[in-house]
């Protein structure tokens, strides 16, 4: 049945050895300007039609597509090169009782692999065995969702087999049995199967499988069975092609070239009727046309005429759209992007990374945003979480340790105790808030070479409370998976495992319920404020629990991180029953999410609250800063974060997003009528008042209804608003706010900054997406256009390298129009000399090296090395920034100010020359020095050219 599985080879190349010229070609052809070539060779394939040699279309055009075919091919020849070293790799497989060596290609569903510490999962796989105690299994996901924690799985439970007797190899061989699974799909987090031989069955979940891409850590081997393969595996399912994105700027020439092409046209239908009215009243008196003096043409051989004439100038004046621009556009970004990569103002040493360019046709859009949707947490923040304060049935405490008595930024405060004493004095709440922070986590501990044990924690948060937890002599020792050893003030006290009830982003909570030393059981939960409030005992003290509220608001307020602990002492037999149920929903193949989480919510109701607690996460260096002269950019700020409310207005103030001089505006509701009174009543404030800076903030539950209201006045309000702040949105909910700012004006260029997972959605929905490579993985950075290490570089990339782009993309586009309308109208001038016969003044190598050679490298190397303000001036004066996201340098006007510049310029060349060279260069007789008069012609072109733009580069940079 082999066949019935895919194989496990992946590649992510766009073409293959036998259809690469095809399907380049027509993703090239998508391009107007290249349809507009092909359509111009064609024409002039047509016998008797064109009066240039095919040579001088057909060359540039095979030169720009040979061209941009061999740079897609080089690229797919590295994405060829890099599959190939992921299927080449090595792997241990099961065979006749011995391990052997093969590559991940030949890996096989049903294949029993051997996995050692550090390597990296071939496929997907179900855990047969492990060294840890337990079978436990830890793995890091940071090529899947961008979390570089440790994330614990679990081997099959074989019952009175232990993970240990399933080392060796010919134990392996005898087993038997089969594992029921679910068809592919793209979901990290669910996995409904089940191990069955004969009338056993095992049930399975997400704690059992370990995703291809993970990489195994903290474990020495494992052994395991694969059970999806290539494409049929959750990474693969998960990929999806990065987005088509093209600049406004390319839209924008789209729209300018069609524009130039009807002029074209019209031009052409001008010259072929002049063409027809020659020959009837003076081609008579050309006899070497040997036309009939009282010849008369039917209306057919007139509209052949006619017909074929529009066909010969549609030729002749072809070269007024650039066919070198592109190539000359794809130069100058490949080269602007090595130059922005090794601006050593964007380098960060601790990490030893730059900025990294993997999207160089978006440059422009830097230098064009006027909205930016940023991330809060490891993106405005360093994501090293510190746990600061807490507060403890009723009490404000603050956190610091003996070892650091003084705290700068968070000092002792009025009211507030300091938890060593209450710690010392030994407060049973504060004895049971420590204990529940040591007991409620998915810590692992390792053993260190040197003896010293170290954490492994999948979140920052909970690796902060638990090391600070020790300090106060609460020390996790050991943790299994039925487990945990805590060396409580010297002690060591061992609580029993029963079941853990793991945190989703549905339940906002995790639990653990344990068997206490005096054998009860107890169960310890920690969440979000809302959730755990909503779950407390009905007869709890109402002062304490109005007080700790307050707190947590208080300490939102204050920009820190705030999660809330309980606990709940369960009966023995109702828990017994209660564990029935669990066991069975979690082995039931159908439903099995939803029924195990009726039955969490089932058991996690009549909770004591114990406290909460506040952990600071610190604004990155230079953040402030860098928002404040964003904001002087004019550029609208949208934070998107899943912090509460008051944590995330405090970030906001001091980040100076929020400033003293704005009205915050709090969008709170709970209804979609209640989104739209207030949005209502706010922006029928907006219209007395329109100079009032206004700061919006609005949370997920909310954004979800006033999304939904018709002439989304959500919207209108944000637009107005200098910042928006988003609070508890959801990856998709930040997505869907991009897309609706985009949707709203199409000349909105909107940039996406986060680091991680949760931000991709958002980064590839923006116009530019930038990824910060940071804590949280790199997911965010390898889908992004542009990465980085810290945000202030932000300021750099946009004020002076997004400014600089879009200044000599601008001139550089404008100048090919300019150069070529010129030589171009010189045709049409010439025609009044030869009676609009159709007749070219150039020979057609002429009109090819033109663009290709004479005047393509001046433009070029200022579209590389322009700089009009220093980069000093751009990075102190930001309003400067409006000039490029404006447009003030490529828009209809200036566009037509450089094509009426060129027919200026055309009228000088061709008739300058003609006052040079003399009167007979064009006589009458027909004995013309046709020759030397176009050279001449060309040479005068081409240098006067080249010295008005080194005229115009000087007068540009001067008055700039």
């Amino acid at each position: 049945m082999e066949s019935d599985y895919a194989t496990n080879s992946v590649s992510t190349t766009k073409y293959t050895w036998w259809n690469l010229i095809f399907k380049n070609l027509w993703e090239q052809f998508r391009r107007l300007a290249n349809m507009y070539f092909l359509l111009v060779v064609v024409i002039q394939l047509i016998p008797g039609l064109s009066p240039l040699s095919p040579v001088a279309s057909i060359t540039p055009l095979l030169f720009v597509l040979g061209t941009t075919m061999l740079k897609d091919g080089y690229e797919d020849y590295q994405r060829l090169k890099a599959d190939n070293v992921v299927n080449k790799t090595k792997t241990l497989v099961l065979e006749n009782k011995k391990w052997v060596e093969i590559l991940w290609e030949d890996v096989r569903v049903g294949d029993i692999l051997h996995i050692k510490d550090d390597e990296s999962f071939p496929a997907d796989l179900v855990p047969l065995s492990s060294s840890n105690k337990g079978g436990a299994v830890y793995m890091e996901t940071a090529n899947l969702d961008g979390e570089t924690g440790h994330k614990l799985r679990l081997s099959i439970p074989w019952g009175n087999l232990t993970s240990s007797a399933l080392y060796e190899p010919k134990e392996l061989a005898v087993l038997s049995g089969s594992i029921k699974c679910p068809p592919p799909n793209i979901n990290l987090d669910s996995f409904d199967a089940s191990y069955q031989n004969g009338r056993t069955t095992i049930p399975l979940s997400e704690q059992n499988l370990l995703l291809r891409g993970a990489t195994l850590k903290g474990t020495d081997w494992i052994n395991a069975v694969v059970v999806f393969t290539g494409a049929d595996t959750k990474l693969v399912l998960n990929q999806q092609d990065a987005p088509s994105k093209f600049s406004h700027v390319e839209r924008q020439l789209n729209r300018y070239i069609f524009a130039v092409l009807v002029l074209q046209l019209l031009l052409c239908v001008i010259s072929a009727m002049f063409s027809l009215f020659w020959e009837t009243q003076w081609g008579v008196f050309m006899p070497y046309l040997k036309i009939a003096p009282n010849a008369r043409w039917s209306i057919g051989t007139a509209m052949y005429n006619f017909i074929s004439m529009v066909g010969s100038y549609f030729i002749l004046y072809s070269n007024f759209i650039p066919i070198s621009l592109y190539v000359s556009m794809e130069f100058v970004k490949l080269i602007s992007a090595v130059v922005f990569s090794q601006d050593p103002d964007l380098y960060w040493a601790p990490t030893q990374s730059g900025l990294v360019v993997r999207t160089s046709n978006l440059l422009e859009e830097l230098g064009q945003v006027n909205h930016i949707f940023s991330d809060k947490t490891g993106t405005l923040t360093e994501n090293v979480m510190k746990f600061r304060k807490c507060t403890v049935g009723g009490i404000k405490y603050n956190a610091v340790t003996d070892e650091d008595q003084t705290d700068p930024y968070y000092p002792l405060e009025d009211k507030e105790e300091r938890l060593t004493e209450d710690v010392a004095q030994e407060r049973q709440e504060v004895a049971d808030f420590l204990l529940s922070i040591a007991l409620n986590h998915s810590i692992e501990v390792k053993l260190r070479p040197n003896g010293e044990k170290e954490f492994n924690a999948s979140s920052p948060d909970e690796e902060a409370l638990v090391l600070h937890s020790s300090h106060f002599g609460y020390k996790l020792d050991d943790r299994t998976q039925n487990k945990v050893v805590l060396n409580v003030h010297g002690k060591l006290d061992t609580y029993e495992i029963l079941n853990v009830i793991h945190f989703t982003s549905s339940r906002k909570r995790m639990s653990v319920i344990v068997r206490t030393p005096d054998n009860k059981v107890v169960l310890f939960c920690k969440g979000a404020d809302d959730v755990i409030f909503a779950r407390m005992r009905s007869k709890y003290d109402l002062k304490i629990f109005d007080t700790t509220r307050s707190h947590v608001n208080l300490y939102a307020e204050k920009g820190l991180r705030t999660l809330c602990y309980a606990k709940t002492v369960l009966d023995t037999k109702e828990y017994e029953e209660w564990a029935e149920e669990y066991a069975v929903a979690q082995s039931s193949t159908h439903g099995r999410d939803q029924l195990t989480a009726e039955l969490a919510e089932k058991v996690e109701q009549n909770l004591i609250l114990l406290g909460a607690t506040a952990i600071e996460d610190r604004l990155q260096v230079n953040v402030p800063e860098t928002l404040r002269d964003l904001l002087r950019a004019d550029i609208k700020l949208w934070i998107l974060t899943g912090d509460k409310q008051e944590t995330a207005i405090s970030i906001g103030r001091s980040c100076n997003v929020i400033t003293d001089d704005m009205r915050v505006v709090k969008i709170n509701t709970k209804s979609r009528r209640g989104a739209k009174r207030i949005l209502d009543k706010q922006l029928e404030l907006i219209e007395y008042n329109k100079q009032q800076r206004l700061a919006v903030v609005i949370d997920g539950s909310s954004m979800t209804y006033a999304l939904s209201l018709p002439g989304n006045p959500f919207l209108k309000l944000a637009l107005h608003a200098t910042t928006v702040i988003c609070c508890r949105v959801s990856p998709m909910q930040k997505a869907q706010v991009v897309r609706m700012v985009k949707k709203d004006d199409p000349y909105n260029v909107t940039l996406s900054i986060g680091d991680g997972a949760n931000d991709v959605s958002m980064i590839q929905e923006a116009d530019v997406g930038i990824g910060i490579r940071g804590r949280e993985g790199s997911q965010a950075s390898r889908s992004a256009d542009f990465s980085f290490a810290k945000f202030y570089f932000l300021k750099r990339l946009l004020l002076v390298h997004g400014r600089f782009a879009v200044v000599r993309i601008s001139v550089l586009i404008q100048y090919s129009f300019y150069k070529n309308i010129a030589f171009t109208l010189v045709q049409f001038f010439y025609a009044f000399y030869n009676g609009f016969s159709g007749q070219t003044l150039f020979d057609s190598w002429v009109i090819t090296v033109f663009n290709m050679v004479f005047t393509a490298l001046p433009v070029i190397i200022f579209a590389v090395l322009e700089k009009d303000v220093p980069d000093i001036f751009l990075l102190t004066y930001p309003e400067l920034y409006n000039r490029s996201r404006n447009g003030d340098d490529f828009n209809l006007i200036t566009f037509s100010l450089w094509c009426i510049n060129a027919v200026w310029h055309s009228l000088v060349f061709f008739f300058g020359t003609i006052m040079v060279w003399g009167p007979g260069v064009l006589s009458s007789n027909g004995i013309n020095s046709f020759f030397y008069f176009s050279l001449f012609s060309l040479l005068f072109f081409s240098t006067l050219l080249s010295l008005l733009f080194s005229l115009y580069s000087s007068l540009y940079s001067s008055l700039s």
